[in-house]
């Protein structure tokens, strides 16, 4: 019984959690990031009570790890690896409609910060033929939607850089 109130008491500070940031957060794409992280924050919570049922399954909630030396914050850092990789990922297509909604052809990286409590895209690459038409097309909105500034957003050139 103790297992499903923790459940539902995590489960509950991370919905509040998403809803105060989603908020506080303006809206477009940054707030529709940050909801979706939210999300798959919540289902890694619903989620975790099953990694331990299994053992030796070398998941991210693997509790044999754990018993093997593992430590709890080095599961945690991997979940967390996890989590920026999904945002980044998502952040790039994200972007990736937007500059084909233009007429871009682009490549897209991201970067997400690591300094904050829920992982957030912090810079930017984007790789084109033209890479002034797609600054001129992508950074206000990259700016405004995605919270990215001007100064860590990068305009290379496909085969050199044009920063």
């Amino acid at each position: 019984m103790d297992g499903i109130l923790k459940l539902a008491l995590s489960a509950a500070a991370t919905a509040l959690l998403t809803g105060i940031l989603a908020s506080v957060t303006p809206r477009g794409g940054g707030r529709r990031v940050v909801e979706m992280c939210g999300g798959l924050l919540l289902l890694l919570v619903l989620l975790r009570p099953f990694g331990a049922l299994g053992t030796g399954g070398g998941g991210v909630w693997d509790l044999e790890a754990l018993r093997a030396g593992e430590t709890e914050a080095s599961i945690l850092r991997e979940g967390r690896e996890w989590i920026n990789q999904i945002i980044a990922e998502r952040t790039g297509a994200y972007i990736l409609n937007k500059s084909e909604a233009a007429g871009l052809a682009v490549q897209v990286h991201v970067v997400c910060s690591d300094d904050v409590s829920v992982p957030v895209p912090w810079a930017v690459t984007i790789r084109s033929a033209r890479p002034e038409h797609a600054r001129g097309a992508l950074a206000r909105m990259l700016e405004e939607e995605l919270g990215i500034p001007p100064e860590r957003q990068y305009f290379e050139l496909i085969g050199g850089t044009a920063r």
